[in-house]
């Protein structure tokens, strides 16, 4: 695939873009299913296949908001298209923007590079999400926390006043392509490793592929980062990625609590969690499942979650009696382990 091949697959988007934009967003909203897949198509057929599974995404990804909130979701969804899409124009040699237009660099080849950004220490794995796709062709990641203090470039600019103190997490998503059938992950949700990430490059080290990686002895505790507004934690990702849909949070001592809902269609439980200074965000889900664990789950000291700008999917918390962990079925119940 040539530049001028994938400009013009995105001169392609953006003229659709425009037209759906000029067709109304309600309309659009109607048929978004059609919509989307045939501009994916198109954009297949010229080999940009990163930015096609993307689009392909995006009605899973409207529908699960709120109807009154979904207009506002597609704007935000063009908007950061429209924001990729200038930023490879204005540099199109670069690898790491094409990986998020065209393809993704073989992990073979992240491993190679001599200039990669490798961290060794140790990491918990927090568990697995879906990125974008359709069904079993969605993209899937898995991410890890850094319990080890790192001290990488992009760290130390964001660090506090004391040195060598990075105010941030550093967290590392590894990326699995859209494919039929996936291998059972290798890892354990809660448990530690020992090993080294290498990170794909870019401004800000997050999506990464794992050079070794074994099982550590002991437990550590998590790094203790105090937000006073938790979405603090976006703005670095939002400066270096803003095309992102997906952030990863690190929230501070807080606790969930439960809010009835009523619709047409019925009435359930939604869960906010809510920090001991008052912000709040709300769950990715509906039910506690396992109400035997609903006491220590409540009143968390530290939650790992996954923010995409509209809800939190929760990953993992540390409690007074040690981790828990989180998983969503597939009607948006949330389960507890």
């Amino acid at each position: 695939m040539t530049q001028e091949g994938v400009a013009e697959a995105l001169d392609d988007l953006d003229k659709w873009v425009s037209d759906q934009l000029s067709l109304g967003i309600l309309k659009f909203l109607d048929v978004i299913d059609e919509n989307c897949r045939h501009i994916a198509d198109r954009l297949i057929d010229r080999k940009v296949t990163a930015l096609a599974s993307r689009i392909d995404g995006i009605p899973k990804r409207i529908l699960a908001v709120e109807p009154e909130q979904r207009p506002q979701a597609v704007i935000r969804e063009f908007g950061k298209l429209v924001a990729l899409v200038r930023a490879w124009r204005d540099d199109p040699d670069s690898q790491f923007l094409n990986r998020y237009v065209t393809t993704y660099p073989s992990q073979e080849d992240v491993l190679k590079d001599p200039d990669a950004l490798r961290l060794t220490g140790r990491w918990e794995y927090l568990g697995e999400t879906a990125l974008a796709g359709h069904d079993d062709m969605a993209t899937h990641a898995s991410w890890f926390l850094s319990i080890t203090p790192q001290t990488t470039p992009w760290l130390l600019e964001q660090s506090s006043e004391e040195p060598g103190d990075p105010a941030f997490p550093q967290f590392a998503l590894i990326v699995y392509p859209a494919v039929m059938e996936r291998e059972e992950s290798p890892y354990t949700v809660g448990i530690q490793y020992e090993g080294t990430m290498v990170f794909y490059p870019g401004p800000l080290p997050l999506e990464a592929v794992v050079e070794t990686l074994s099982v550590a002895r002991g437990e550590r505790p998590w790094p203790q980062r105090i937000f006073d507004d938790p979405l603090t934690q976006i703005l670095p990702y939002t400066q270096a990625l803003p095309w992102a849909q997906n952030y990863p949070l690190l929230l501070p001592r807080g606790r969930f609590i439960e809010m009835i809902r009523s619709a047409d269609s019925g009435t359930w439980m939604d869960y906010w969690w809510i920090s001991d200074t008052g912000a709040g965000l709300p769950c990715r889900a509906r039910l506690i499942i396992n109400r035997s664990l609903l006491a220590d789950a409540m009143v968390p000291h530290q939650t790992v979650g996954i923010w995409d700008g509209y809800y939190l999917t929760l990953l993992e918390s540390q409690t007074a009696h040690g981790r828990i962990k989180y998983s969503l079925d597939d009607d948006g119940n949330l389960a507890i382990s």
